[in-house]
């Protein structure tokens, strides 16, 4: 055969090859970032990246994310507070926010009609809106959801029934002109449920909330320690109607930063600076099932610190966690840790990356790519520089340009 030929056919199994991406353990990662044949830039390039923390990521199914915090640049461009990525990290012009919001933004859901925001803001882009604001896909305001609630909004989230609610979480007392005590339920249409919560919602702050589908019950975590006339130190699980789970005993000696569920345990995870919980000793990350039981997790050596969990195989168990530590247990581990369904540290699937400061925010992408976001207060990462965000393979390797 021509040496030509051959050549030709070693170059098109490089091509082949190169198009068909790679698989690490749990499962096929495209290297273009899943908009490779849209001839974008195959790895994420933030430049550089935010100039003040990031607080939530939204990411979306079409490979692009929300990013939102308290930051009113990024890559060199005005942004306030809130931006749309694509998926190779570069800013999405058709997702306008002009001058954004005057405050923090601390959580982003994604809605039928666009997104709903949430956080300490009281303007969007010159519009008085308060703590809760809905924009259109293409970031135009929508005056429609104006619940003005009186303090800082932390969470939201939808109803898991398929309804189109959402429940929102925070420092407010007063919703929608309605009394809530820091937690209730809103249709799609902007009405507050009168009969959410059913005893009255906590005495302090929820700064943390999830909402676990399977079960139909509310994690939250915050300053409080009473919810509906019982006693709940910082943490609590309720119904979906708002009343507190029959027998459920909740009770924690700090702050609590993180809530998850795993659900090859079936049961709930909770990180934070937390050293008690219930007279039992614990180092900032633990399980507890839904009666509030603590429930020893055969390998687990934690530190306090964690302020994000991402579960990133249900079936198997295996998660990422990451925070303000660096230690986990004994063994150096720089603000991420990758665990494995027994709660051990998973080294062998994991190269750990030495970030200089906080990660607050981890989120998976949607997109079929498997690859996780991670965001927070930190600028550098292996000592290279990196503005408040970063991708990473499943296997700790940054997905960056080589």
């Amino acid at each position: 055969m021509p040496k030509s030929v051959i050549l030709l056919s070693l170059l098109a199994v490089i091509v082949l090859v190169r198009c068909q991406g790679f698989c690490p353990l749990d499962g096929c990662v495209d290297p273009g970032g899943g908009n490779a044949a849209e001839g974008e830039n195959p790895y994420f390039d933030a430049g550089t990246g935010f100039n003040g923390t990031v607080e939530v990521i939204r990411a979306l199914t079409n490979g692009d994310l929300y990013v939102g915090g308290s930051f009113t640049q990024y890559n060199g461009t005005d942004a306030g507070r809130l931006v749309r990525l694509h998926s190779d990290g570069s800013l999405d012009t058709g997702f306008d926010t002009a001058t954004g919001f005057n405050n923090t933004v601390y959580d982003i859901e994604e809605v039928s009609s666009g997104i709903v925001v949430v956080g300490a803001f009281s303007a969007y882009n010159g519009n008085t809106i308060r703590h809760i604001a809905r924009l259109t896909p293409s970031g135009t305001f929508d005056g429609t959801l104006n619940l003005a609630p009186d303090q800082t909004v932390f969470a939201v989230e939808p109803a898991p029934d398929g309804s189109g609610n959402l429940y929102f979480a925070g420092a407010f007392e007063t919703i929608g002109a309605m009394s809530k005590q820091r937690i209730a339920r809103v249709s799609g249409a902007g009405a507050v449920d009168t009969s959410f919560p059913i005893a009255g919602g906590p005495n302090n702050t929820v700064r943390k909330m999830d909402i676990l589908t399977a079960w139909h019950r509310i994690a939250i975590a915050g300053d409080f320690t009473n919810v509906a006339s019982a006693v709940a130190n910082r943490l609590a699980l309720l119904y979906t109607d708002g009343s507190a789970v029959t027998g459920s005993i909740f009770g924690c000696n700090g702050s609590v930063d993180a809530i998850a569920v795993l659900a090859t345990q079936s049961a709930f995870l909770w990180g934070g600076n937390c050293t008690d919980y219930e007279g039992n000793a614990v180092d900032g990350f633990f399980l507890t099932s839904s009666s509030g039981n603590l429930i020893p997790w055969a390998d687990l050596a934690a530190s306090v610190g964690t302020r994000a969990i991402e579960v990133l195989n249900p079936a198997k168990g295996t998660l990422f966690v990451a925070g303000s530590f660096t230690t986990w247990g004994t063994v150096t581990a720089n603000r991420i840790v990758r665990l494995t369904s027994s709660g051990g540290l998973d080294t062998a699937s994991f190269d750990f990356n030495n970030f200089n400061s906080n990660v607050n925010v981890l989120e998976m992408s949607r997109d079929g790519t498997n690859k996780l976001y991670a965001a927070g207060q930190f600028t550098s990462v292996n000592g290279v520089s990196h503005g408040r965000i970063v991708r990473l393979h499943t296997n700790g390797a940054l997905d960056t340009a080589p």
